[in-house]
């Protein structure tokens, strides 16, 4: 699915040329999510992933350029190099940067703390995870992926496609997340009470 995304984001960067700098973000996202999952994770021999799953992800990860392209100020309002912008747009701008880093730093973080989780216990053996943003909720790198993708919501104002991709994507993670902080919860009786399933002191 990474490389599905990376392809398009790529394809339809050489024709929009050097205003894509929202679709590097894409693809520096998928780049290291693809990495993460042949380096970082080590899945269970016997794991299979459901076919809708993966349907869904690949519709996803197509449809997610596509709609950068249709609805996005990349198109419309973002300048080209050399054209001067307002001063709250430039700081806008540059303060969507620093919170894409900070998602995605947490995000790695938080993955590399699973991926050593099934490295240390083996295959078949859970753990609790623990640090960087663990220590709030269950699923912190799905609150990293929100944080990514409100940044970005930066560049796109009230596109309504935009809003509804990220509609999808925060209620698909935060079902996922609550499955999962209900399963670490019967798994694991000493389970740290104070975390919540992806939002700090709220879910």
């Amino acid at each position: 699915r990474a490389c599905v995304c990376a392809c398009v984001c790529m394809f339809t960067c050489v024709h929009m040329g050097v205003r894509a700098y929202v679709y590097a973000r894409v693809i520096l996202q998928v780049v290291r999510r693809l990495y993460e999952q042949l380096f970082v994770f080590r899945s269970s021999p016997s794991s299979k992933l459901p076919i809708h799953h993966f349907i869904y992800g690949v519709v996803y990860y197509v449809l997610e350029p596509l709609t950068i392209v249709a609805e996005s100020p990349l198109v419309h309002d973002i300048p080209a190099a050399g054209v001067t912008v307002s001063a709250s747009k430039a700081c806008l701008y540059v303060f969507a940067c620093m919170v894409f880093a900070w998602g995605f730093y947490h995000q790695a973080v938080c993955h590399s703390i699973l991926g050593r989780l099934r490295r240390a216990d083996g295959e078949t053996k859970y753990a609790v995870p623990h640090g960087d943003w663990f220590s709030l909720v269950s699923s912190p790198h799905y609150l990293a992926e929100f944080v990514m993708y409100g940044s970005l919501s930066m560049f796109f104002g009230t596109s309504p496609r935009w809003w509804l991709l990220y509609g999808c994507v925060l209620t698909s993670l935060t079902c996922t997340a609550i499955k999962t902080h209900r399963w670490y919860k019967g798994k694991f009786d000493n389970y740290p009470t104070s975390r919540t399933a992806i939002f700090p002191f709220i879910l």
